[in-house]
């Protein structure tokens, strides 16, 4: 995983130790889910002790991350620029998906960049809401209260340390 992702879930677990609801409320769905995630599975001493890398290795663990989720994606044409790439997603039968995959070169190897797949997460959550006849907000909700019970839902707005 590429530093800058790394950068990102140390963001990620800082917003869940300290951001309040206003402020996660500001925030992509997609991240907004991650913080209030974190604040679920972790206690506010235990995140905080986690390095970037530790978070990202408890989420793969708890299932909050596929760890083989592009185990079978195809890639097509690559285009490299100094120490950054895209590679082209393609479908089984070689055509373009309109997806591309970024990558970083860090210390002369090539590292995947999957923070911009937390952008395409949102369109996907956006889409989901509206298909149930809910704004997002709603459909936060309701994610967080099937997943950790609607009791737990004030909680989990609140930041793990006050």
């Amino acid at each position: 995983m590429s530093n800058k992702m790394l950068s990102t879930y140390l963001e990620l677990k800082e917003l869940a130790l300290t951001s309040s609801e206003e402020q996660t409320a500001r925030l992509g769905t997609t991240w907004r889910l991650v913080v209030y995630t974190l604040r679920a599975e972790f206690g506010a001493s235990e995140l905080r002790a986690m390095t970037s890398a530790d978070v990202v290795a408890a989420a793969v663990e708890k299932g909050l991350i596929s760890e083989g989720a592009l185990d079978r994606v195809l890639l097509g044409s690559i285009e490299v620029n100094g120490d950054t790439a895209k590679a082209e997603v393609t479908t089984a039968d070689g055509q373009a998906s309109g997806l591309a995959l970024e990558f970083t070169k860090e210390f002369g190897l090539w590292k995947f960049n999957p923070e911009p797949l937390l952008y395409l997460g949102d369109q996907a959550f956006e889409y989901a809401a509206e298909q149930q006849g809910l704004t997002v907000d709603q459909f936060v909700d309701r994610t967080l209260s099937t997943l950790y019970g609607a009791d737990r839902l004030p909680g989990l707005k609140q930041p793990l340390e006050r």
